[in-house]
């Protein structure tokens, strides 16, 4: 396998270069900290870049992924040297046994066996765990310091390689909706055991929607955790900046602020998706009314209701775009009066887009559009 054309000669040198550093670095001339790691020294770093690499993949950047899974790789080459240091196992037997417990669980590839699909791949890999490691359970050990949702997410993960598991997401959304019900039947004043028991099938049933969706429970309650914070730290800003804290607020003006972030961001998105597209009249009205339903999400009623009405003259033929396009640049000057300055920009920049838009439109139609407010230029 070492002739294999798909490992490139730059891979070769690439990995011996990383495995020269790790050996330079522990040598007499490398470097003092180097030189004082363990393994046991050495685990909290393992899992720190685990996690980053985790949350590089989450965030789609392809160079952060590209140098946290670097750093994770050398820091597994570093810890194998430290293993081969006190063991008789080195760098190459720990590589040379994962590559055969990879052959070894894929008989279909590398024998004669035969699988249908993915699933029947992952369950074959199962038995033949189990088979090796001679446990009676498919589900085997899990180690002890694996995040709950993480161990609930691969426990599933493993029943279902046998069939025990709901053959759609209906069942395991049905199923968080009874785990729901009966932790409101378990609700009272005090904590008790049923009720945490009932939380925890309640947590655990979500992760299994979860998985069925096709979503990482731990990456996103993290990524939720984040934006919770980056929304009671906007809560905080804001409220500084009215000579107040939140300890001083009530819940509701907390919420209206934090509302009104949730709010710019539908309509940056929004915003985004004018720029990239090529309209014409319905999809305008469509996106439009896309921003009046984040407008009242967003807690902005007051605003939401005054443009109910003006939305429903938005039609998709050409005969109404005339009224839309006077419709449009009204909207844009009343913005400004019901919305705070940061908010009123975003959407009197997305109302304008649509109104001009709309103007493009009637042009390419061979229609003369009328002169709207705030249009500066010649119909």
């Amino acid at each position: 396998m070492t002739d294999d054309p798909r490992v490139t000669d730059r891979e070769r040198i690439a990995f011996a270069d990383l495995v020269t550093v790790c050996r330079r670095l522990r040598g007499p001339d490398g470097c003092p900290w180097d030189r004082e790691q363990t393994l046991e020294s050495m685990t909290p770093y393992l899992t720190e870049e685990a996690v980053e690499s985790g949350e590089a993949i989450a965030s789609g950047d392809a160079d952060h992924v590209a140098e946290e899974l670097g750093d994770l790789a050398f820091l597994a080459i570093f810890c194998l040297e430290l293993l081969a240091e006190k063991s008789p196992i080195g760098l190459a037997d720990s590589l040379e046994r994962a590559a055969q417990k990879l052959i070894r669980r894929h008989p279909h590839v590398y024998g004669d066996a035969r699988v249908s699909d993915g699933e029947a791949a992952y369950r074959q890999w199962q038995e033949i765990k189990q088979e090796e490691q001679g446990t009676r359970s498919l589900l085997g050990e899990q180690p002890k310091g694996l995040p709950a949702l993480v161990a609930a997410y691969r426990i599933q993960e493993k029943a279902a390689a046998v069939g025990f598991d709901w053959p759609a997401a209906a069942g395991a959304l049905a199923k968080v909706k009874e785990e729901l019900g009966e932790v409101e039947q378990e609700i009272a004043p005090d904590t008790d055991p049923a009720l945490a028991r009932e939380i925890g099938d309640l947590l655990f049933a979500v992760v299994n929607l979860s998985r069925h969706l096709r979503v990482d429970p731990e990456r996103e309650l993290r990524v939720a955790s984040h934006r919770f914070r980056d929304r009671f730290h906007h809560i905080e800003r804001r409220l500084a900046e009215r000579g107040t804290r939140p300890a001083d607020a009530t819940l509701e003006e907390m919420d209206a602020v934090g509302r009104g972030q949730a709010g710019r961001r539908r309509w940056a998105r929004g915003h985004g998706r004018v720029q990239h597209m090529n309209e014409n009249p319905s999809r305008q009205a469509a996106l439009f009314l896309q921003l009046v339903l984040g407008l009242q999400q967003s807690g902005m009623m007051a605003l939401g209701k005054l443009m109910n009405p003006i939305t429903r003259k938005l039609d998709k033929n050409l005969e109404m775009a005339r009224d839309t396009i006077d419709t449009l640049a009204a909207l844009e000057a009343r913005t400004k009066g019901n919305l705070e300055s940061d908010e009123a920009r975003v959407l009197t920049q997305v109302l304008s887009e649509l109104r001009m838009n709309y103007v493009d439109e009637l042009k390419r139609s061979g229609a003369a559009p009328a002169h709207a407010p705030g249009d500066k230029s010649e119909a």
